[in-house]
């Protein structure tokens, strides 16, 4: 299954779901997920407060980009993405942040911020891919920016 027959929608998961997928993806990320933060107050939070881009494949949560879409100074952060291990290769990560990236456009966002293990080779070629940019790393992780085209109103 590839991203194209994934379906693509946004903030349909309940907390249960999006803390049984962090749960099935917390190995994954470099440090582990679990070593950072509780996921259950994590999956809360974010099924509360982030604005969700989700891919579901046979009724279950496969993919998932949550973002905050709160800041002052015109950038969007983005908090989590993950993919579950059978999905992975498949372009539904990228296809989750294109949504999200186009969503910050119409909202007028400028820039994209996230954070990632600085240790996370593949995140990172990913991110850096996407054209994200490395800000100085901070201990174990390292903050990236993208910078979205201002289109002229």
């Amino acid at each position: 299954m590839t991203a194209s027959h994934a379906e693509l929608v946004e903030n349909r998961a309940s907390g249960s779901e999006i803390l049984a997928h962090l749960a099935r993806c917390d190995a994954r990320f470099v440090p582990p997920l679990s070593d950072r933060v509780d996921l259950v107050a994590y999956a809360h939070r974010l099924h509360e407060r982030a604005r969700r881009f989700e891919a579901w494949a046979n009724g279950g949560l496969i993919g998932l980009v949550a973002a905050y879409f709160n800041d002052e100074n015109g950038a969007m952060f983005i908090s989590n993405v993950s993919v579950d291990e059978d999905f992975l290769g498949r372009g539904i990560a990228s296809a989750l942040l294109a949504r999200a990236f186009a969503s910050a456009r119409a909202t007028g966002f400028t820039q994209i911020h996230l954070r990632v293990g600085t240790a996370d080779v593949a995140a990172r070629r990913l991110y850096e891919k996407l054209g994200f940019r490395a800000c100085p790393a901070e201990g174990e992780q390292t903050l990236m920016q993208l910078d979205l085209p201002v289109t002229p109103r």
